[in-house]
């Protein structure tokens, strides 16, 4: 999209909602702001029309970590957010887990490596929009459809 000033304007989530509607299977949302795991459910399923493609969805709301965070503790929020993933993940079986704000990104400070600690793909808007962003900006728009 384009602003007046012909300047390219991105969802920093949009990366993160193709990755995972392209991954499929059950979407495990996890949230640590009650209204954002809804709100990112409607926008996997608007990203998943525009694909033609189909995905299940559960949510998980982790408010406490948001305090943590907002208080300065990474680690908190982060081994609050670990602690509260495995275990929906032995309830749920998520085909893969979708971190629904940008401050939730942190995990990854802990855990780089989320395949292995959690046994399945954790995608994050910080990790694919700025991916996406970079591409974008070293390759041009061509390469980032």
């Amino acid at each position: 999209a384009l602003d007046p000033f012909e300047v390219p304007v991105f969802q920093i989530d949009m990366p993160m909602m193709e990755s995972a509607i392209n991954f499929g299977g059950e979407i495990l949302v996890v949230a640590t702001h009650g209204p954002t795991v809804n709100s990112t459910h409607a926008l996997l399923r608007e990203t998943g029309e525009r694909l033609g493609k189909s995905a299940q969805y559960s949510g998980l709301t982790v408010e406490e970590a948001w305090h943590d965070l907002a208080r300065g503790d990474v680690e908190g929020h982060n081994q609050r957010l670990s602690s509260a993933i495995h275990q929906c993940i032995h309830r749920v079986k998520p085909s893969c887990v979708v971190l629904a704000q940008l401050s939730m990104t942190a995990l990854l400070l802990s855990f780089p490596d989320p395949l292995s600690e959690f046994g399945v793909p954790v995608f994050t808007s910080g990790q694919y929009g700025f991916e996406f962003m970079r591409n974008f900006l070293i390759n041009g728009p061509e390469t980032t459809n």
